[in-house]
């Protein structure tokens, strides 16, 4: 392989910009953890905690030096033998027999560090290096309060007044009797607006109006029941609730409904980062093995059903332990996140890139008719490494040796196509590295 690295005197604009977007990607992404409204932990393979921010630590009282490992807060959080056993027991259940490691949502009781019990949301998931991604939110009031207009049929006008919870209270025709300035807050409609007001109500989201509906009666017919809605604001805003609500009766009568809300929009964006960091490459965004595999299955359905050709290309960048030792992981890692740009403009936008690990790639080619489409993508591919790669200060040429399997003639399974790509990369690197080659049985 031909490698040439060499000093610039100042560094290119975009290059800079790049730099500057990755540290500013980071610094978002500490900042969201470190300031989040819910708990955060980080737990290593190993059981050992990693991290917990602040807001773990304002919850529940601890710090890393009062539970360094998952057994340590077990045995802080949950004193009793027999609860503590459920605890890991249901813990350990969710993440193995779940879907790609991601844990159910489940509510424990926790002892805090000043001895007080809380009751928590927890969700977590497995994270592609192994680390579960933990976060927890304190309900301890709203169950209280729940729990207090379950016990009793006359609620006191100013406990929904001054509820940092939005409620309304439902009659029986539909028709909207009360609400407080929580829910005018969080919806934007005034009281004036919304009393009297029967279903479909204003903050109904028009796309979801007849499953709202359906989900609105159910609970007027079958009593207590608790949802989770997406609904809009008066400006138009999508938020998400979950939705408490609890019929009130006097000598067997429905009285009213009570609906207590909890804005979860927080929660929601925060189970959706959850999921998109354990199906993606941090570094270059790309689709992780995990996310790839699912991609891939989903393209050979798709390949079978129609009847055409699905490429695997696997590939991994010559030499690149050479260029990240001599100038740096940080340009190392620039390296990674320019490749992964470059092959993106190499493929269509239906074909998937993804980061395997380390320096190696793969991408799937969808609906090829015949295997010179294949060629054409292979050619264009290798032929993006031809230009040096700029990299803060430096420049770097490097090139790539892959291997290709196609479906459904080498194999018509992922696991043996995957194989057969990575064994014709090899191929391709004894064959002087730089180039590609098919799989040949």
């Amino acid at each position: 392989m031909r490698q040439r690295i060499r000093k610039l005197g100042t560094a290119k604009p975009e290059r800079q910009r790049t730099a500057k977007a990755l540290r500013s990607e980071g610094e978002k992404y500490r900042i969201l953890v470190e300031e989040s409204p819910l708990g955060v932990s980080i737990i290593g393979k190993d059981g050992h905690y990693k991290y917990i921010n602040p807001k773990f630590t304002e919850i529940f009282g601890y710090t890393l030096e009062d539970i360094p490992t998952g057994q340590q807060w077990f045995q802080e959080a949950y004193p009793d033998r027999e609860y503590r056993k459920q605890a890991i027991t249901t813990w350990i259940t969710d993440l193995t027999t779940s879907k790609r490691g991601e844990a159910r949502p489940r509510t424990f009781l926790v002892r805090c560090k000043d001895s007080s019990e809380k009751a928590v949301y927890f969700r977590a998931v497995t994270m592609e290096t192994g680390d579960q991604f933990v976060i927890y939110e304190d309900i301890t009031e709203r169950n209280r309060m729940e729990e207090a207009l379950r016990e009793s049929e006359e609620f006191s006008n100013s406990l929904l007044t001054n509820s940092p919870h939005p409620v309304a209270v439902i009659n029986p025709d539909t028709s909207i009797r009360y609400v407080n300035p929580a829910l005018e807050r969080l919806t934007g409609f005034s009281s004036a607006e919304l009393i009297g007001r029967k279903a479909p109500y204003p903050w109904w989201t028009t796309e979801r109006l007849q499953q709202i509906g359906q989900d609105f009666q159910e609970a007027m017919r079958t009593g207590a029941q608790k949802l989770e809605q997406l609904f809009q604001k008066k400006n138009g805003e999508r938020f998400w609730v979950e939705i408490t609500s609890i019929p009130v009766t006097s000598d067997g009568p429905l009285k009213h409904f009570l609906s207590n809300w909890v804005d979860i929009t927080e929660r929601k964006r925060t189970g959706e980062r959850l999921r998109e960091l354990a199906m993606h490459d941090i570094l270059t965004n790309l689709p992780n093995r995990r996310l790839f595999k699912d991609r891939l299955e989903l393209a050979l359905a798709q390949a079978k059903r129609h009847d055409y050709l699905t490429a695997i290309c696997y590939l991994d960048l010559d030499d690149f332990k050479p260029i990240n030792d001599s100038l740096g992981h940080e340009n190392g890692d620039q390296l990674l996140v320019a490749v992964a740009e470059r092959l993106a403009d190499c493929v269509r936008e239906e074909d998937t890139i993804a980061r395997l690990g380390g320096d190696e790639f793969s991408i799937i080619i969808q609906g090829a008719n015949q295997l010179q489409d294949v060629v054409l993508v292979a050619e264009r591919i290798m032929d993006c490494f031809t230009e040096p790669f700029s990299l803060n200060e430096h420049e770097a040429m490097v090139t790539a040796s892959m291997g290709i399997s196609v479906y459904p003639t080498d194999a018509k399974n992922s696991e043996a196509l995957l194989n057969h790509a990575d064994s014709a990369m090899y191929s391709a690197k004894a064959r002087g590295k730089n180039q590609y080659q098919f799989y040949h049985k």
